[in-house]
């Protein structure tokens, strides 16, 4: 019985690696396909935020994404939020300095 739970936890976590690997490979897709559609580096950006502390390197990823998609409209809020988001998780993750991520954080809201 204990070897059935431990298979099905080992198939549920190999199904949650599988949607995450094809949530990141569709964004960069969309990415490939048009790289001047700042909608596409939202939506990279809010993958890989979301994937923070389940995909390694999700949160440098999402860091880029977000700088390009401000690159692409300097004066969306939007993007400055989701970069403020990217820096307040890696605080709580404990990613990186703390001190800094605050900052960080803090100039992307302003």
């Amino acid at each position: 019985m204990a070897q059935k739970k431990d298979a099905k936890k080992e198939d549920i976590a190999l199904e949650a690696q599988n949607l995450a690997t094809g949530s990141i490979n569709a964004s960069k897709q969309a990415i490939d396909n048009n790289p001047s559609n700042v909608a596409n580096w939202n939506v990279r950006g809010l993958v890989l935020r979301n994937l923070m502390g389940v995909a390694q390197g999700a949160s440098e990823w999402a860091i880029t994404a977000n700088q390009k998609a401000s690159e692409l409209e300097p004066t969306n809020p939007y993007i400055f939020a989701e970069l403020g988001r990217v820096y307040l998780a890696k605080y709580d993750l404990k990613e990186g300095e703390p001190e800094e991520n605050l900052r960080l954080a803090r100039e992307s809201f302003e």
